[in-house]
């Protein structure tokens, strides 16, 4: 089967999963081990206060997610915090109340009490910065999953990379593994990751990166197509039709998953089509544009199997040279 051939099919099976009325579920394939801080209640900051404890999380490399006073560390649960333990602050309102005399309140004991907004400043410490003779406490051991070290040394993997890799490389194209969603960036001309080990599998990884492959071949220095920000426009919604459909093209090219297996891009594309607004003309203008676009990729991989063929036949006719020479004594 051709290139073409195998595209459309890839093409029909997502039109028969559109129109059969199936319900397809996509789930993410990564697992987030980022997540929202805690507190000692283990319930969920401010934004303010989220933005500061998760800021000291990824600077520090901490993986517990609950925050404690040094008080209740010590005093509750028996933990012990070193002296070169930097705590984190965080800022909360809180109310409180002045009595006629000029002493604070808890509470308002008589109408002559004023209620006052005071702003207040903690030290928290993350639970890995803790030393915990028993043992963390079980309510707060939420530490992240373990890692995937297999999907680097994986086939699927090393495939992908073979195809997509010359492309980035000719064009600049940077992949940033460090963040918690999977994005291309127009802007900055740049793939941002979840790291690797958060992947469930090496087939979505693949799926993932090869979908963000494919946005980044609509930049306005390339296939120049409409990278539109808003989700509710009838043009970003083609946008993720182009690029899950391109990657699942090439997902069956690369002999990875055909189209027929592959029900998280059934999935994917049929959560967009009611942005589509019945308007079939975009599956075929989607289709094209996903071709265009692995053309686009195709093109730096036949470059770079044409330099590395050429190396390679030099090198075989060296080393014939050298043979003969040595050989005939010359």
């Amino acid at each position: 089967m051709s290139n073409e051939e195998n595209y459309s099919a890839v093409t029909n099976v997502i039109v028969e999963a559109i129109e059969s009325g199936d319900i397809f579920n996509w789930e993410r394939p990564w697992i987030p081990t980022l997540n929202f801080p805690l507190n000692g209640n283990n319930k969920t900051y401010n934004v303010m206060n989220n933005l500061l404890l998760g800021y000291s999380t990824r600077k520090n490399n901490f993986e517990g997610r609950n925050w404690l006073t040094k008080h209740r560390i010590n005093k509750e649960f028996g933990g012990h915090v070193d002296e070169d333990q930097i705590p984190t602050k965080i800022y909360a309102t809180v109310v409180k109340y002045l009595s006629s005399n000029g002493k604070w309140l808890k509470r308002r004991y008589s109408d002559e009490d004023k209620k006052v907004f005071v702003f207040q400043q903690w030290d928290l410490y993350n639970i890995d910065q803790v030393l915990w003779p028993s043992g963390c406490p079980s309510m707060y051991d939420h530490l992240p999953p373990p890692k995937n070290t297999d999907i680097k040394d994986s086939s699927e993997f090393k495939v992908v990379h073979k195809f997509i890799d010359p492309y980035l490389k000719h064009y600049k194209i940077y992949i940033d593994y460090t963040d918690t969603i999977a994005a291309y960036m127009p802007g900055k001309d740049k793939i941002i990751m979840p790291p690797i080990e958060d992947f469930k599998d090496q087939r979505g990884y693949g799926q993932v990166i090869l979908h963000e492959t494919i946005h980044s071949t609509g930049h306005k220095s390339r296939l120049k197509r409409k990278m539109i920000c808003n989700h509710n426009t009838e043009e970003y919604s083609l946008e993720e039709f182009v690029a899950e459909l391109g990657a699942a093209m090439l997902m069956a090219k690369l002999g990875i998953l055909p189209a027929e297996q592959n029900e998280q891009s059934k999935a994917y594309i049929k959560g967009w089509v009611p942005a589509l607004k019945g308007n079939t003309k975009l599956i075929s203008i989607a289709d094209s544009q996903a071709r265009n676009a692995i053309r686009m990729i195709e093109q730096e991989v036949d470059k770079e199997y044409t330099v590395e063929n050429q190396k390679e036949k030099l090198k075989k006719l060296i080393d014939k040279t050298i043979t003969h020479i040595r050989t005939n004594k010359w």
